[in-house]
């Protein structure tokens, strides 16, 4: 496979979550504004471990170099909060395609001459930067302790937040009774051809062959493929749905979701026995100039006020208990429903991954 398609499979499945987190004037903070005062006041350890970072950082010179696919507007109100916190610290974002920052990542530190302090990702970038090259900053966080244990990645990176990959009907269309309780159910005859499969979401195809298994997971794809489901490209299939043109998507990303409930779209999420969720990835680079600054940003996701932010601005589901999960997210995998967590070890080879998933589902 090419490294343009690699690149422009990659470049369109993170588009929602830029659409989400990254829309209006670039003047304006993008969701709902949180108020800081309202946060919750962070544990004796987090708070030790922050004034220990903030004195340490605050001898620091030189911004934060943040490398992240979507650029600054993604996370404006996150950068916002945590410089008028700490507003000795500034961020320079450098954005743009996922290939060439991970290679300048890997070759500024090869050459000797590193920039990048942190970079915003996920299974790709964990794979690259940790198992490939191990370049990846080590540090935990005091409030990783308090964090939900089933999205944490072992290694040197840092799960603040996580996404989830949802099957979702228009309840126009489809009844509460009628909507499909598992993936199973699609392949049916009565669901030929009126179901939608986003074949930009990579990894939430991955995630479904981690949790079946490798042979049982591609019987199932390729049985899903054979009962011709409408192939859609991102925000075209949401619209599809909302609209009722398309009566059943099964790939939906939460963080795209989201705006379409707050608009009064006439949708809801099927209860399935599982969700594919997929760790919101942060890499401190260990040949970081700033490592006080890095740590100390890292350590502050873990915060209720951080937290907030991710959760009410970004739609980005929290990882500590007590924060109020994503409006229209709360409660849509609860017992008996499972949890899987799609790992840079789920993902497996990027390449193969993206030819399996265009081989069962294109014609």
């Amino acid at each position: 496979m090419s490294k343009v398609l690699r690149l422009t499979v990659l470049m369109v499945l993170l588009l929602p979550a830029l659409a989400s987190a990254g829309c209006g004037d670039d003047d304006e903070p993008s969701g709902e504004s949180v108020d800081a005062s309202k946060a919750i006041e962070a544990s004796p350890e987090v708070t030790k471990q922050l004034d220990e970072l903030e004195a340490a950082a605050r001898k620091e010179t030189g911004p934060i170099q943040y490398y992240f696919i979507l650029g600054e507007e993604a996370n404006r109100d996150l950068f916002n909060a945590f410089t008028e916190r700490y507003p000795f610290v500034e961020f320079e974002v450098s954005g743009g395609d996922p290939f060439q920052l991970l290679e300048k990542v890997v070759s500024e530190n090869k050459t000797g001459r590193p920039v990048a302090d942190i970079l915003q990702g996920g299974p790709l970038e964990d794979q690259v930067l940790n198992t490939d090259n191990d370049i990846g900053m080590a540090f935990e966080p005091a409030g990783e302790a308090e964090a939900d244990d089933r999205v944490q990645v072992e290694g040197n990176v840092i799960v603040s937040d996580y996404f989830t990959f949802h099957t979702v009907y228009n309840t126009n269309e489809v009844s509460e009774e009628e909507a499909p309780t598992s993936l199973e159910d699609l392949t049916k005859p009565e669901w030929r051809g009126r179901f939608g499969i986003d074949l930009e979401q990579i990894d939430w195809f991955a995630g479904e062959l981690g949790h079946y298994g490798e042979d049982e997971g591609l019987s199932l794809m390729q049985r899903l493929g054979e009962n011709e489901p409408v192939i859609f490209a991102g925000a075209e299939g949401y619209e599809q749905v909302a609209a009722g043109a398309l009566p059943v998507a099964v790939n939906l990303f939460s963080a795209a979701v989201v705006p379409y409930f707050e608009q009064g779209a006439p949708i809801a999420f099927a209860k399935l026995d599982h969700i594919i969720a997929q760790p919101d990835m942060y890499f401190g680079i260990k040949s970081s100039d700033v490592p006080n600054k890095v740590k100390l940003f890292l350590a502050w996701l873990f915060t209720e006020e951080a937290q907030q932010i991710l959760s009410q601005s970004s739609f980005k589901n929290p990882t500590l208990s007590g924060v109020e999960p994503p409006p229209h997210l709360e409660g849509v995998c609860e017992d008996p429903c499972e949890l899987f967590v799609e790992t840079s070890e789920v993902f497996g080879d990027f390449d193969k991954r993206v030819e399996q998933f265009r081989s069962v589902f294109t014609r």
